[in-house]
């Protein structure tokens, strides 16, 4: 019979439970962030080299939750313990929504290695373990994520009414620009400036609401990284996109965030040369510094107690979507909809469409994903989790129920499909 080695755990749930994230990032050489062991800790993302290129390329790991979840808000990876530990060994992603079949079985090996105090002959030499505080000595925990409106901030104040120098009009925009709001007929100019939306063209003044000394600033914050003193400051990282605003539950302005017009095209060429894992195209950017994760796209309370929103959000309760456009075309069908920007839920999230559910709609909720594999997992797990709070949630579609729909997306529902759709569900 073979000998089992002391530090062998049989139970996966009990080898995750006893291993904390600093000790595999010891083991495989990866560097933790000193003095970070509790609390929400942020590193870059481990499976997406883009994530980094973005200025909101953060990696999550709650350190304080039962096997250490993981998130990254550009992305979307989400997963635990052992697929953090499968980034920091390999830098890409795994397959599927988790570890799965020899992927899972490579990291558990890692596990009982890691609980052994051994180190596989393949691995990088570790650097030492970070020592696990004391009760006595554990630090502070970290200050809560906060969003601060940019009309309460210096820097950021001019920044405020950038949504007016927008444009709005595909005839006074480049043809990529241009296409992308003339196929969503429903995004006219009037609903553009409505949602503090529009194209933010690549030439002109930079930014021509902000003072030079503002803007410079501004700039600094939205690089892809971080300029020393003698380098020319980059140009701002959403010029050339289709602009948002973003605002808080009191409707102040927190920040903006930027869609490629050209994805669709990059994706294409992304899968035709293979789908290289650390070039995989973001649709979206987003300001350093703006915690999107925090905030649900129109939360804003004046905006939910809209006359025209009023009878459905009474008749179905409040729809909660992926996308910023799934939003807006809702709202022209006279649909209320908070948007996640992202196809997962944060937990915050989670409690903000809580709170909003039992105040406005009498807790009732409708979640309408994208119908691809990534929404509905992602939208799957949020159901479970409204579900767990006693809320009631209905699901307005899925893949598998089509019902005579040929969109994929709620911002591409047209209003007879709107209409076979609820007459289906009523």
């Amino acid at each position: 019979m073979n000998s089992r080695n002391p530090g062998y755990i049989n139970n996966v749930d009990e080898l995750i439970d006893n291993t904390r994230p600093w000790e595999a990032a010891a083991y495989y050489g990866y560097p933790w962030p000193e003095g970070k062991f509790n609390g929400n800790v942020r590193l870059p993302c481990l499976f997406n080299d883009a994530c980094n290129q973005s200025s909101y390329g953060a990696l999550s790991v709650n350190v304080d939750r039962p096997h250490s979840p993981i998130y990254c808000h550009t992305c979307g990876i989400r997963g635990k313990l052992i697929e953090l530990m499968w980034g920091m060994k390999h830098g890409q992603p795994f397959d599927g929504d988790k570890l799965r079949g020899h992927q899972f079985k490579e990291i558990m090996g890692d596990l009982r290695a890691i609980r052994s105090q051994t180190t596989p002959p393949s691995s990088p030499t570790p650097q030492p373990m970070a020592p696990v505080p004391s009760f006595a000595e554990s630090p502070e925990p970290e200050e809560p994520l906060v969003n601060i409106p940019l009309k309460d901030q210096e820097k950021t104040r001019s920044l405020v009414n950038l949504w007016e120098d927008l444009v709005v009009d595909p005839a006074e925009m480049p043809p990529s620009p241009a296409k992308y709001f003339r196929q969503r007929p429903w995004l006219t100019p009037e609903v553009a400036r409505k949602w503090k939306m529009g194209y933010l063209p690549k030439n002109g003044p930079p930014m021509a609401a902000c003072s030079a000394r503002e803007t410079r600033s501004w700039r600094f914050k939205i690089g892809s990284r971080v300029q020393r003193a003698e380098e020319p400051v980059p140009d701002g990282l959403l010029r050339g996109l289709i602009v948002y605003a973003h605002l808080n539950e009191a409707g102040d302005i927190l920040s903006y965030s930027g869609r490629d017009p050209d994805f669709e095209k990059k994706w294409e060429r992304w899968i035709a040369d293979g789908r290289p894992e650390k070039k995989r195209p973001n649709k979206y950017r987003f300001v350093k510094g703006f915690h999107k994760g925090i905030e649900l796209y129109r939360q804003n309370h004046d905006r939910l107690k809209d006359r025209h929103l009023k009878e459905n959000l009474g008749k179905h309760g409040l729809f909660v979507v992926e996308g910023q456009n799934d939003v807006m075309r809702l709202d022209c069908l006279g649909i209320p909809a908070v948007g996640l920007c992202s196809c997962k839920a944060t937990q915050t999230q989670v409690e903000t469409l809580e709170r909003i559910a039992q105040t406005v709609c009498q807790g009732r909720l409708v979640l309408m994903p994208d119908l691809d594999e990534e929404g509905e997992a992602g939208f799957k797990e949020l159901l479970w989790e409204l579900a767990e709070r006693r809320l009631q949630v209905a699901v307005a579609w899925t893949r598998a129920v089509l019902v005579e729909v040929v969109a994929r997306e709620p911002e591409s529902i047209h209003l007879d499909e709107w209409i076979r759709l609820w007459k289906r569900a009523d």
